[in-house]
This record gives C-alpha cells, structure tokens and sequence, in this order.
C-alpha cells in the first residue's frame, strides 16, 4: 500500500508470504511500521531513491538477516529494526546521520544493541560498515 504519489511505502501486507521484496524506485520514504511483524520476509531491496526509514519500519521482521542502507538515505527512525532478532548483518552508508533510538536492538536476547544508546554490538553482527563518524566510538 502506497500513498497517492507512489513515494511513501504505508504497509506491506503482514499476511504475504513471499520471502523477498524490492521496493519501488518511485518510493522515498519507508513509513512507520510499514513491514512490521512481516515473518516471512528474507531479504528486502531499499533502493537508493530512498532517504527515510520511519520509526519501526522493519519492527520484528524475525527472519530478516541482513540489511544494507543505501547511500540515499539520511535517517533511521527509532526502532526501525527493533526485535528483527535474525539479524546479523547491517551495511549503512555515510549518507546516514540520524539514527532514533533503539533502531537496531533486540530486546528478547539483547545481542544486538542501539549504538545511540552507546551498548556495544555483539559478536552476532558480522558486518557494519561505511558507519559515520559519532557512532564509531559505540560501534567498536
């Protein structure tokens, strides 16, 4: 479901069970909640006409176990990955300078932290890179 532009992704059925999906180049936005709870998604493609992933976005997306940001996008919203407890691999770019708090942690086993919130990622995460500069203190 989309806004009337076709530039906000609002919900991605939480019923589909497809384990892929590509988002739109005509979206620029992710809103809020817009794949939450979405249990069979694997992989999603953000393409780089992307420049905001919305508050919970992505919030408990359970068998998600990678995600890259691309250059394009200049804010995480809180949450926006909360509780994607496959999680193991992000790659954000250096375009990104707003990340909300508690956009990466998983609250069930605690692995894998906030670095807003200045918790350290655990062994879990295999992969960050091209981070910015404020969260290099908290990432390593």
């Amino acid at each position: 479901l989309f806004d009337k532009a076709a530039a906000t992704l609002i919900l991605y059925p939480m019923g589909k069970t497809d384990s892929s999906y590509t988002v739109p180049s005509s979206v620029t936005s992710i809103g809020p909640y817009a794949f939450s709870n979405c249990s069979a998604l694997t992989r999603v493609v953000i393409p780089n006409s992307v420049t905001h992933i919305e508050a919970g976005a992505f919030y408990s997306c359970t068998k998600l176990p990678a995600v890259t940001i691309p250059d394009s996008v200049t804010s995480i919203g809180s949450e926006a990955f909360k509780d994607c407890s496959a999680l193991k691999s992000i790659t954000l770019s250096a375009g990104v300078t707003y990340i909300g708090r508690s956009a990466f942690s998983i609250s069930e086993s605690g692995a894998l932290t906030d670095p807003i919130s200045g918790a350290p990622f655990s062994r879990r995460i295999s992969l960050i890179t091209a981070y910015m500069l404020p969260l290099h203190e908290h990432i390593l």
